[in-house]
């Protein structure tokens, strides 16, 4: 779930925080005894960069090079790791059932684990997307100061092949929250802000965030924020304009597109497109300038986008410029 799903105006960096993790809105549990898993690291676990987790590898996976977790290039499967700051069990108390379905994802059972002594829930979810139906394996873990969500996904169709395995691999997860790890390490790109007044914040799931004084939210009077985020296709784009303007009009504020605010362009080998368009915050009525660009590559896709509620001319030269910078690490 990324910027394609969400239906809202998000000049409150506050609001954007939360634009890329709309999956972890957790269906509601009842009272219940949690199971109790001991997982040990063995030889066959596989440390994810980046993270303080570790999975057991499944059987036709193999390390993904574009985000951190696993995938199967033959089915589309793919187990994703993405890292939430904040206390777990604030995490969970936050979100409904009835939330988790305006996101496009309906909650077909949860369970409560502890996991080598650390709070846990797996979720079973369903997800339609582009035509296609996908069943998800959806595990929260973390502590009082960090959480993770391990989400598993595949076709529906392929329930009998890959539900097994899927389900194993995330429930196999060691978390161990001692280690010291960089947030980027693992991450598929890198991107320059060097010589800019944007400063980076910690890695939100599998986004990075830049704002001016490097807080989300910020503090600063200056509410200019810069998002990058990889995001797994579902189907082949076989429209890549479209995709990016009906992305764009996802935010409620943007109603129409003009053709002039929309180029094509490359930027390090990889094609997409560049739109902006000036309108008005629904919630305060105030001015704003959204940028985005979106880059495809294969079945990934990496969208940057930029909100600034001021100095518009400034703020979209920074968000180009910016842009250019961007580069797949080999």
């Amino acid at each position: 779930m990324t910027l394609v799903q969400i239906k809202k105006s998000v000049t409150d960096v506050v609001v954007l925080f939360f634009i890329f993790i709309p999956i972890i809105s957790f269906a509601q549990l009842k009272p219940q005894t949690p199971k109790i898993y001991n997982n040990k690291i063995s030889k066959d676990h596989v440390s994810i960069p980046g993270t303080k987790l570790s999975l057991l590898l499944p059987l036709g996976f193999e390390i993904a090079k574009d985000f951190k977790g696993f995938r199967n290039s033959v089915t589309g499967s793919s187990i994703m790791i993405s890292s939430i700051p904040g206390n777990i069990n604030n995490n969970l108390m936050g979100f409904s059932k009835e939330a988790l379905a305006k996101s496009g994802i309906f909650a077909l059972g949860a369970e409560k684990f502890i996991i080598n002594g650390f709070t846990s829930v797996l979720i079973k979810a369903k997800q339609i997307a582009y035509q296609n139906s996908y069943c998800k394996w959806m595990l929260i873990i973390g502590n009082t100061t960090e959480t993770y969500l391990v989400n598993g996904a595949y076709l529906e169709k392929l329930e009998k092949e890959e539900s097994k395995k899927v389900f194993e691999s995330v429930m196999s997860v060691v978390f161990q929250p001692w280690k010291k790890v960089s947030a980027a390490e693992g991450f598929p790109f890198e991107i320059n802000i060097k010589n800019t007044k944007l400063k980076a914040t910690k890695l939100v799931t599998n986004s990075f965030i830049f704002t001016t004084d490097g807080f989300v939210p910020t503090k600063s009077k200056d509410k200019t924020t810069l998002t990058v985020s990889p995001m797994i296709l579902a189907t082949k784009v076989t429209d890549y304009k479209l995709y990016c303007i009906n992305s764009l009009k996802q935010y409620n504020s943007v109603l129409t597109v003009p053709d002039k605010n929309i180029s094509a362009i490359a930027v390090d080998s990889i094609s997409g497109f560049e739109i902006f368009v000036n309108t008005t915050n629904q919630i305060h009525g105030k001015s704003e300038l959204i940028y985005q660009t979106i880059l495809f590559n294969g079945d990934m896709s990496y969208s940057i986008v930029g909100i600034a509620v001021d100095d518009f001319d400034e703020n979209l030269k920074l968000f180009k410029s910016i842009t250019r910078t961007f580069k797949l690490r080999k």
